[in-house]
């Protein structure tokens, strides 16, 4: 704690947020989302009178008055009308519980640390970092365990995901062991498992330094959070079916209109966020280095010959494309309203057609391509995409040629319609997850945290993975040593306290004032040096927004305060 009201995870969180301004819209966005999300089974299969469509002719005629609507609708959409509600009063109820909590970090940053929330959307954290110390001179602290509190629990579950013998099945017709098919909801539920039976809200162990019967009991508890989970989980399938379906058209009819391409635009797969992530790295660091590996992504993908579903794609599309084009130069010649009211068969009209074709033609886009204004080729393009990913992606035989290291970029980034669609599939593979598989590996859960731990005198229990201790005294996998190996090339692992004088009123040089004197330049890179060492790609990274190496340490400043 660095007063007594907040916690340096806490005042991390106000950051990434970026302001109490922020942090209020966005809830706001999720609340109403969710509101229009469940009202809208009601409004369409309730409060439209489908009947009286074709004949209306205004929209007071086709839509009811919601009483008449809710008592028009069957079942099963009140049903999900009423869950969608309780989940919409869920985030408002934990919007107005952390409110307060926002509204007094708004006053810590802009009354004692003099910082707006506008400053917080430029600014980088370890100007934060520098202005709590000069509010605070006489406080000594560590940057390293200030990451260290704000990954704790992340630290851990990325070195769950990478273990292979943690969130891994064999599949009856296969030979080797994979890995759990594990998409963001999958995480959502598993963290709210693993709260209050193996760590606590701060992310510290609640199993280590304890008895060996209390962790067993611990064990049992998480075995039954994972059963009832799931069991809720089944219950609420339909309805979370139809929440997933309704979220994803919502969320992606605007990108469907505006630009077909963005569909085809990759994201970064939940499971590789975890295996990409840097033990300790905060954050909004991790965001940064992800977005500058999505162009490379793209790029390198592009260097394969197309799919053979291309050109049959091109060709519905094409179709599709013309035909609107007529329709819409007939109609701007004579009349629109009459050319699409025309009917073509079955009672439907050429306005319907047209939704029809859109749709295709959206659909059947070819995606544009990105410009490779760098001129380079697949092995140079899949260096730039692993010094920013910090992931070995290639074949067995370490070749960006093969189709092999494609798959392993392709099942890394995955367009966002697969994104979709793997989520909708997740409301019916989580519950067996959560009630056949996961309760299997309590276990292993519980034994990987007890071995990867170590206690931290200033903070408490932390992953022994990102403290940086001697990975085979802990049994660390392969996997956590190269990680760890590739963090120790680039910092030292021992933690660096920062002692500081009172400050003095007449100094208008902020470093100055701090430190006493400047810091060392930072050494410059050499355009094809070992950057993946390093772990922060082509941009050179403050030690504060991750941790302090002792050589870019400040040292004690001198007797006397320049």
């Amino acid at each position: 704690m660095i007063n007594d009201d907040f916690s340096w995870k806490s005042i991390y969180n106000y950051y990434y947020q970026k302001g109490l301004t922020v942090y209020i819209l966005e809830c706001l966005f999720k609340i109403i989302s969710s509101l229009v999300i469940a009202f809208t089974p009601i409004l369409l299969f309730g409060c439209l009178n489908w009947e009286k469509m074709d004949s209306a002719k205004t929209i007071s005629e086709i839509i009811l008055p919601f009483p008449k609507g809710w008592m028009n609708s069957n079942i099963f959409f009140k049903i999900s009308f009423i869950l969608f509600l309780i989940y919409s009063l869920i985030l408002i109820i934990q919007f107005v519980s952390t409110l307060p909590l926002f509204i007094s970090l708004h006053k810590y940053y802009s009354k004692k640390l003099g910082l707006s929330d506008k400053d917080l959307i430029v600014i980088e954290w370890n100007e934060v970092v520098e202005s709590i110390i000069v509010c605070d001179p006489l406080k000594s602290i560590s940057t390293l365990s200030i990451a260290q509190q704000i990954t704790r629990e992340d630290n851990y579950l990325g070195g769950m995901v990478e273990d292979q013998s943690v969130f891994t099945w064999r599949l009856p017709w296969k030979k080797e062991m994979e890995q759990l098919p594990m998409n963001s909801s999958f995480f959502y539920f598993l963290k709210m498992s693993l709260q209050g039976t193996i760590f606590n809200s701060d992310g510290v162990p609640l199993i280590c330094g304890v008895q060996n019967i209390q962790a067993a009991q611990n064990q049992q508890k998480l075995k039954s959070r994972f059963r009832i989970v799931g069991v809720l989980m089944i219950l609420i399938a339909p309805f979370a079916l139809i929440y997933e379906i309704l979220n994803t058209i919502f969320a992606y009819i605007e990108s469907i209109r505006a630009s077909p391409d963005d569909l085809s635009l990759r994201q970064l797969s939940p499971i590789v966020r975890f295996k990409a992530r840097e033990f300790n790295e905060l954050p909004h660091t991790f965001d940064k280095r992800v977005m500058k590996s999505y162009e490379w992504a793209d790029l390198y993908l592009d260097q394969f010959n197309q799919s053979p579903l291309v050109p049959v794609m091109r060709t519905f599309s094409f179709l599709a494309g013309s035909i609107i084009a007529i329709v819409f130069f007939v109609g701007i010649i004579s009349d629109i309203p009459k050319v699409l009211g025309l009917e073509i068969f079955g009672g439907k009209t050429i306005a319907w057609l047209i939704t029809i074709l859109a749709s295709v033609y959206a659909a059947c886009k070819p995606p544009r391509p990105p410009t490779n204004m760098y001129g380079l080729g697949p092995d140079e393009l899949f260096v730039e995409l692993q010094k920013h990913i910090h992931l070995d992606l290639s074949d067995s035989r370490n070749s960006p040629h093969s189709w092999e290291t494609y798959d392993n970029v392709d099942r890394a980034y995955p367009p966002i319609w697969k994104h979709a669609l793997i989520n909708i599939a997740s409301v019916i593979i989580n519950p067996f997850l959560f009630i056949a598989i996961l309760p299997l590996k309590a276990s292993s859960i519980v034994e990987f945290v007890r071995r990867n731990s170590v206690e931290n005198s200033e903070i408490g229990w932390i992953c022994a993975l990102g403290a940086f201790e001697d990975p085979q005294r802990y049994s660390a996998s392969p996997e956590h040593r190269a990680r760890l190996n590739r963090s120790n090339a680039a910092y030292d692992s021992n933690k660096v306290q920062i002692h500081l004088e009172p400050i003095r009123e007449d100094s208008n040089d902020l470093l100055k004032s701090i430190y006493g004197q400047p810091a060392e330049q930072t050494p410059e890179k050499e355009p094809m040096g070992d950057e993946n060492l390093v772990g922060f790609g082509i941009d050179a990274l403050s030690p504060n927004e991750f941790y302090v190496p002792e050589n870019d340490a400040i040292p004690p400043p001198p007797d006397s305060m320049v």
